[in-house]
């Protein structure tokens, strides 16, 4: 099991596609360096007991397909950065602390197919303009 926390220094893996560190007990928070992993497809931390925020500069990825963050302690709200994301298809938060509303920049994911973000403190409603996703099938 891995431990530890997440090195800032790979932002030098400039053609790093995957990052997968899933179901480890890794700590601290996620390094704003990994925007610059610009190749990066896959980001995944699954169950983990990362904190703080998401960094916004993590959705200057514009090659990021796949998300997943879900069963950390993250206590921010979504950044409305996440628009910058145009290839996103799929992005998990679920169990976390994040809060806020859901942004409607979400909406103009025209690729997205799969939002999880259920088990946090999100508040409001859910955005009307999410229904003119048309590839979207799980919420």
């Amino acid at each position: 099991m891995l431990t530890g926390t997440l090195p800032s220094n790979f932002s030098y893996l400039t053609n790093l596609n995957l990052f997968t560190v899933e179901y480890n007990s890794i700590s601290g928070s996620i390094p704003p360096s990994f925007s610059q992993l610009e190749a990066l497809v896959l980001f995944s931390i699954l169950q983990n007991k990362i904190t703080g925020i998401i960094p916004p500069q993590l959705f200057g990825v514009t090659n990021l397909q796949d998300i997943d963050l879900s069963h950390n302690s993250i206590s921010s709200s979504i950044p409305t950065e996440i628009v910058q994301l145009s290839k996103l298809v799929s992005i998990s938060l679920h169990d976390n602390h994040i809060t806020g509303t859901i942004p409607t920049e979400i909406c103009a994911l025209s690729e997205l197919f799969h939002i999880h973000i259920g088990h946090n403190y999100i508040t409001g409603s859910i955005p009307i303009e999410l229904g003119l996703l048309i590839k979207l099938r799980y919420v």
